[in-house]
C-alpha cells in the first residue's frame, strides 16, 4: 500500500520550509559505463568529460553534480573518490618523474636510473588501464 500525496506532502513540508524538493540536472547524469570510462580515463593520467586534473590543488576531482540515478551522492563519491586518490597518486609520481628528467642539472646516475625505472612502471600502469577501455 503505497503512502497518500498529501500525507508525503505534510511530512515534507514539516521539515522543508517552503522549498521544493531539488531534482538534479539532467544533463549530468552519467551511467556506469562513462564513469568507467572516465576512471580509466584519470588513471592514465589524463581529464575527461566527468573527471578533470586541478592544476593547483594537484589532484582529480569528479565534475560537480554528476549522478547515476540508482546511487546517492555520497555513495557515489565515497566510489570515486577511491580512484581519484589512486588516480592523484599516479598523476604526482609522473610529475616528479618529469621534473627529474626534464632537470636542468644533471641528476646522479643512480637518480636517472631510478626515474627511469618509475617511469616504466608507470606505463605498465597505465597501459593496463588503457587495455581495459579497449
Amino acid at each position: 500500500m503505497e503512502p497518500s500525496v498529501s500525507l508525503i506532502n505534510k511530512i515534507y513540508s514539516a521539515f522543508s520550509d517552503g522549498i521544493h524538493f531539488a531534482t538534479p540536472i539532467s544533463s549530468l547524469r552519467t551511467n556506469e559505463v562513462d564513469l568507467v570510462r572516465g576512471v580509466l580515463h584519470i588513471l592514465q593520467g589524463l581529464s575527461s568529460s566527468l573527471f578533470y586534473w586541478d592544476n593547483v590543488r594537484q589532484d582529480f576531482h569528479a565534475k560537480s553534480g554528476i549522478y547515476v540515478t540508482h546511487l546517492s551522492q555520497t555513495s557515489l563519491h565515497v566510489i570515486l573518490n577511491q580512484f581519484t586518490y589512486a588516480a592523484t597518486c599516479l598523476k604526482l609520481v609522473e610529475v616528479v618523474a618529469n621534473k627529474v628528467e626534464t632537470s636542468v642539472r644533471l641528476p646522479s646516475p643512480t637518480l636517472r636510473a631510478f626515474t627511469c625505472s618509475v617511469s616504466a612502471w608507470l606505463k605498465r600502469l597505465r597501459d593496463m588501464a588503457l587495455k581495459e577501455e579497449v
